[in-house]
């Protein structure tokens, strides 16, 4: 009985995490990733394939806290891995410029603009920061949604590609 007390709050803090990630996920899409379609810095209207590769599809906003946080840690991840970084709703494709270029993802990076949140929708993203994770065979096989760690995007790329 003296164990069980101990260990409960850790137990239930445990148990509300889960919760709190399937509810942040439930909508996400799964499956084929589709051709994402969108304007690249410049203005152009570009479609991305899945590149043949574990691919990680980040979705953030230039007026998020919690992105400019996990910025490094996607920066790092896109210098091992493709990285499809998605702006939505942070203006048009020069005032999404202006923040890359002030903190620059360098790397394996594309980014696109998606002023009005269409391949958010596609995607089922409610929020940003919200990662979703590609295989080498171009399928969606999970996701995530809020801080996530560099160890936490690594493992999951790494799951993604034996998967």
């Amino acid at each position: 009985m003296n164990l069980f007390r101990r260990i409960f709050p850790y137990l239930a803090l445990i148990a509300i995490l889960l919760v709190a990630h399937w509810s942040a996920t439930r909508g996400h899409f799964r499956g084929p990733m589709p051709p994402l379609q969108g304007l690249s810095l410049d203005g152009r209207s570009i479609t991305l394939q899945p590149p043949g590769e574990p691919t990680l599809i980040y979705f953030w906003a230039t007026w998020c806290g919690v992105c400019r946080a996990v910025h490094g840690s996607v920066a790092d991840i896109a210098k091992d891995y493709p990285v499809v970084a998605i702006a939505i709703q942070s203006g048009p494709p020069a005032q999404v410029t202006r923040s890359v270029k002030k903190h620059p993802f360098g790397g394996r990076t594309t980014v696109l603009v998606d002023p009005d949140g269409v391949l958010a929708q596609l995607l089922g993203v409610r929020g940003v920061p919200t990662f979703f994770f590609v295989n080498r065979k171009g399928e969606i096989v999970s996701s995530t949604a809020g801080y996530t760690t560099e160890v936490g995007l690594r493992l999951r790329l790494f799951l993604a590609d034996k998967g």
